[in-house]
């Protein structure tokens, strides 16, 4: 019962946190196209980089805090040492929060997967992407967001609209949302190959807490059975 509690108001703390990092809202925002959801997703976005840049920068440079892979996103947000996976699950949970439907994709850089990490917000009947690290989503000439196979299709054109510090060898070659490698993992993958995991566990603590509630109620479960068979004993 105590872990559960404590999961609790760990995770309403981080909910109540990241809901703060939200700009508000205009009043028929709500009923607009996607062209308002395009621009909501970039506006915060926006938010998220100018909020946890200075602090990597701060952290980077006093030689403090170190990334471990399994974390809620609070703590990503107080430490961003995870680079542009810290960025990412940030804005990734701050998406989720505002009504995005999200998935966190590992690009393939030079052979290498995972290797830079951008967010996908579904807009309509499109996921486009947004690179919080670089504070950067590529735009059509009409000014519509782009999807990863439209900007890795235009790559050379659209190169230039990346900020001055961009890596030009993160230009969208392919995105993986889940490592689906090993067998049997490898045969989900088959079928799965689009659902992205990690997005289910952004906010860790209400993980714990669902785990909590469920070891109780089959701890329940069993003493209920082991009373019933005692008194049918009796």
């Amino acid at each position: 019962m105590s872990l559960l509690a404590i999961a609790i108001l760990f995770a309403r703390r981080e909910d109540i946190v990241v809901d703060a990092l939200l700009p508000p809202r205009l009043a028929d925002e709500s009923t607009s196209g996607a062209r308002v959801a395009e621009a909501r997703a970039v506006a915060i976005m926006h938010g998220v980089h100018s909020l946890l840049w200075p602090r990597l920068v701060q952290l980077e440079s006093t030689k403090v805090g170190t990334d471990f892979w399994f974390r809620s996103t609070y703590s990503h947000l107080m430490a961003p040492t995870g680079h542009c996976g810290s960025f990412a699950q940030v804005l990734a949970r701050t998406l989720q929060r505002d009504g995005f439907d999200v998935k966190i994709g590992q690009m393939l850089v030079k052979g290498v997967w995972a290797a830079h990490v951008v967010v996908l917000a579904s807009v309509g009947d499109r996921w486009v992407a947004l690179d919080p690290y670089f504070d950067v989503a590529f735009h059509a000439p009409d000014g519509t967001l782009l999807a990863v196979e439209d900007i890795r299709r235009d790559w050379e054109h659209l190169r230039t609209q990346c900020p001055p510090n961009y890596d030009p060898s993160y230009r969208y070659e392919d995105v993986r949302f889940t490592n689906w490698r090993g067998i049997p993992v490898d045969l989900l993958g088959a079928f799965f190959g689009g659902v992205s995991l990690r997005t289910h566990f952004l906010n860790l603590y209400w993980v714990i807490a669902a785990a909590a509630t469920g070891s109780l109620l089959v701890v329940s479960v069993i003493h209920r059975t082991a009373a019933r068979r005692a008194m049918a004993h009796a």
